[in-house]
């Protein structure tokens, strides 16, 4: 069945193994490019001694720059995720997988259910690649900057902290925006799929002009999320766009770098919590789609 889905979707045979290769390499080059530019603008806001940074006299990024990088970086992520069907997030794939267990509506794991460990695989590998690169481009602003916090919020997210607020509120709000958030961003989506297919079509090709659309709709939805709520975590929205870069952070001889900040005790929340939401928003869903 996934053969057929896919190859009715992408004119590709999925048999080969050569196509599978693309579906993989694809995968990657979106989640690749979420981070990039996402945390890319979250260094030149943080860090020291760039043209954007918030610091600079002259004036630099503010939070909606930051926003403007996450949601331009996933609009193009799936663009370029053209042979994977631009999940680029495993609380996609996740929200995919629960629609194929439980709705009559064909998705990629149909048939192959294992496919989703595989995906979830290079979405984190994309993202670690995309960091990797990101910190070799801002070395020298990396060097350069005292503030250790400053260098850890270009990889990954952490809890809102007050000292006004205990540590369990601070995981309970940080859970609820991450779960809320993403199921925002999935149900938008899904609602773009099914519906707006046929609000443009710039090329007489539908499924082109979907792709245009869909990829669109995601960077305007992640952008007005990173600006509305996403200053309380991060925001992650995404476990491969948290975890990835975490991992790149704990590993990497930064130049000061202090690993007590890659706060690993936090991780699950940016890792579970968009997963519990795309399991509610597979369940809206389904129940809507039922009625």
């Amino acid at each position: 069945m996934i053969n057929q889905l896919l190859s009715a979707s992408s004119g590709l045979d999925w048999s080969s193994g050569t196509t599978w290769i693309k579906f993989v390499i694809s995968e990657i080059f979106g989640t690749f490019a979420l981070v990039f530019f996402g945390n890319g603008a979250v260094a030149c806001y943080e860090l020291k001694h760039t043209k954007g940074s918030s610091k600079n006299a002259r004036g630099g990024l503010n939070w909606f720059g930051v926003g403007f990088g996450y949601g331009f970086g996933t609009m193009l992520g799936v663009i370029w995720s053209g042979f994977s069907d631009h999940h680029i997030n495993p609380a996609a794939d996740v929200f995919e997988f629960f629609i194929y267990l439980f709705n009559n509506r064909a998705t990629i794991y149909d048939g192959q259910p294992w496919l989703i460990f595989i995906v979830i695989i290079v979405q984190i590998i994309g993202a670690m690649m995309a960091q990797l690169m990101l910190d070799l481009i801002f070395l020298i602003s990396i060097k350069s900057t005292e503030d250790q916090n400053a260098v850890f919020a270009m990889h990954a997210t952490t809890r809102p902290k007050s000292e006004n607020s205990s540590v369990k509120l601070q995981y309970t709000i940080a859970f609820i925006t991450e779960a809320f958030g993403t199921l925002i961003l999935l149900l938008t989506l899904k609602s773009t799929e099914l519906f707006g297919q046929d609000l443009l079509d710039l090329t007489g090709n539908s499924e082109a002009s979907q792709t245009f659309i869909t990829g669109i709709m995601a960077g305007f939805v992640v952008m007005l999320l990173v600006i509305s709520i996403g200053g309380v975590t991060g925001p992650a929205l995404n476990p491969a766009r948290d975890l990835g870069p975490r991992i790149v952070y704990t590993i990497i001889p930064l130049p000061g770098r202090d690993r007590k900040l890659a706060e690993w005790n936090y991780s699950w929340v940016p890792t579970l919590a968009p997963v519990v939401g795309a399991v509610f928003a597979a369940l809206i869903f389904i129940g809507l789609d039922g009625i």
